[in-house]
């Protein structure tokens, strides 16, 4: 009977277990240091610069009229938008079912999708 040829890898199992070692108890504390020490002064860079843009300035703080309602988590409101004169929103979860098709237009033979729930009272109005 052949005897097996031994599997030659990369590194070796010691190799390996020494790196994750020195991951574990080196590189981590370290990142943890510098975050503590460092870690300050980026964070309110980093949440300045996300929430002071422009569409925050733009639309935060102000009352909009709704001039259409697409869909029962779509709407249209009267601030232009870059080249459009109206600005679509769309609502974030809200699980409304969908009674027009993007590109086909209004469902006239089915106004709900179908075994879909009536639509909630906070988007019907």
């Amino acid at each position: 009977m052949a005897r097996r040829k031994k599997k030659h890898y990369a590194m070796s199992r010691i190799q390996r277990n020494a790196l994750v070692g020195v991951f574990f108890f080196f590189v981590l504390p370290l990142i943890y240091v510098v975050d503590r020490r460092f870690g300050g002064p980026l964070q309110t860079a980093v949440q300045r610069s996300t929430t002071e843009s422009s569409d925050r300035q733009k639309y935060h703080g102000r009352a909009f009229t709704v001039l259409e309602v697409i869909d029962g988590d779509t709407l249209d409101i009267d601030i232009p938008d870059g080249k459009f004169p109206d600005t679509r929103i769309r609502l974030l979860g809200v699980d409304t079912p969908e009674t027009r098709h993007p590109t086909v237009g209004k469902c006239t033979s089915a106004p709900r999708q179908p075994s879909s729930p009536p639509p909630a009272p906070s988007t019907s109005r």
